[in-house]
């Protein structure tokens, strides 16, 4: 595919505010005849505090799709019954191993139709984040709205990268050089919003209040779920997947940050030795392209790449986006092969220096909001040594390496080899 046929209207992309969807703000809520469902989501604090959120939603009617033609009203019953149904898995300690017809039925019709998975992603997260929360509490809304903050902020800046592909393919790298110094200087700035999560999202909050309703169904045995979660379709036709939950590798940003700059991760998702993409037969993962009725394609993988693999949890123009641009991005190749214009070189280093800058800001919050807690929880559980607790991610991947191993693959993609980022 040749870069001038990729236009970012074509894949849902605004020039302004990126992946976000425009059609977001302004949406009136759904039908009556969808009250029950919105009853529900707008009560959802309450209805987990007094634990009677499961009851309510077995008692939820069976209600049709079919009224929900336009694409806002779907993405936001996506919405709605995407919080609803990891509300009820992780309502009460013991997580729910199915999913009622209620919810099952018309969320595998939207998932169908949206080609997403039934599972609760950022995507879909951000976009009721003043509307649905699971404990009503600030914190939470604040953790959404800093992801929505940090999509919009780095809108404009696909179109930068966009552009230094164009010029690199004119050969002018004195202007390659300022779209990258661009493209650099907002990366610093997402980092800036990303360290704002402190202000008003308590560390504890995060961990013992939110974190399991993000969680997913995949690596989850030790929390429950060995087999993942059955979509009971109410005819004797079950669905049984493991998804992998909300996590911000789903973000289509920062994976175009990577396709943009030639960065390329190599390893499997627990740093196994280098590969890229292998599959085997050793277990199965449930990811939109072959699920069948919102639970198509369940494939066969063993240490496939994570990032590859998430990019199914992603819309599907999104994703598409990706791998077209993927096809034509040419910015790190076209740096190798001008290695005696500095300021081309500095500015793509810049872009690489910038991007461990904001990893690294990440794991640092990881540190904070995940790790920290949990080695207290431990001292409390008085197990032998808490620093060696092996935690995964609500993506279901195992947190700290595989969070180090993008940030090192990242730095290695710096053409000087002397990336300051530390």
């Amino acid at each position: 595919m040749a870069l001038g046929t990729l236009k970012l209207s074509d894949y849902d992309i605004s020039p302004q505010f990126g992946f976000l969807p425009c059609d977001v703000i302004g949406i009136p809520p759904l039908g009556l005849y969808y009250k029950p469902w919105q009853d529900i989501s707008e009560n959802l604090p309450n209805l987990l505090a007094s634990n009677r959120l499961r009851a309510e939603v077995d008692g939820l009617p069976i209600l049709s799709c079919k009224d929900l033609r336009s694409i806002p009203e779907q993405r936001r019953a996506y919405s709605i019954l995407a919080f609803i149904s990891q509300a009820y898995i992780w309502a009460e300690n013991l997580p729910a191993k199915r999913i009622p017809p209620s919810v099952s039925i018309p969320f595998l019709s939207i998932c169908k139709s949206l080609n997403l998975p039934p599972v609760a992603t950022p995507d879909r997260l951000d976009n009721l984040a003043t509307l649905t929360t699971f404990t009503g509490a600030i914190d939470e809304s604040w953790f959404y709205l800093i992801s929505v903050a940090i999509e919009a902020k780095g809108g404009p800046l696909i179109a930068s990268a966009v552009e230094a592909t164009n010029l690199s393919r004119a050969g002018r790298t004195d202007l390659v050089a300022i779209q990258l110094d661009k493209l650099a200087a907002g990366i610093v700035d997402l980092k800036t919003v990303l360290q704002r999560i402190y202000e008003n999202c308590d560390p504890h909050f995060f961990s013992n209040k939110l974190r399991r309703f993000l969680a997913g169904s995949k690596n989850m045995a030790k929390f429950g779920l060995p087999d993942g979660v059955i979509f009971d379709e109410g005819t004797g036709n079950v669905r049984t997947v493991k998804l992998s939950g909300g996590s911000n590798a789903q973000s289509s940003l920062f994976q175009f940050f990577d396709v943009a700059l030639g960065v390329t991760h190599r390893v499997g998702e627990c740093g196994g030795a280098h590969q890229k993409n292998k599959i085997s037969n050793r277990d199965t993962v449930a990811s939109p392209g072959n699920l069948e009725d919102g639970c198509r394609h369940v494939k066969t993988v063993n240490d496939q790449n994570y990032l590859s693999e998430i990019r199914q949890y992603m819309p599907e123009r999104h994703r598409q986006f990706l791998d077209d641009f993927a096809a034509v991005a040419n910015i790190r190749q076209f740096v190798e092969n001008n290695l005696q214009n500095e300021a081309l070189v500095l500015a793509y280093d810049a872009c690489i220096s910038a991007l461990v800058q904001f990893r690294n800001t990440h794991m640092a919050i990881v540190s904070q909001y995940v790790i920290a807690p949990a080695q207290v929880k431990a001292v409390h559980q008085h197990q032998s040594d808490p620093t060696t607790i092996h935690l995964y991610g609500t993506g279901g991947t195992a947190l700290i390496p595989f969070l180090r191993l993008v940030r090192n693959e990242t730095r290695e993609s710096a053409i000087n080899g002397n990336c300051t980022a530390r």
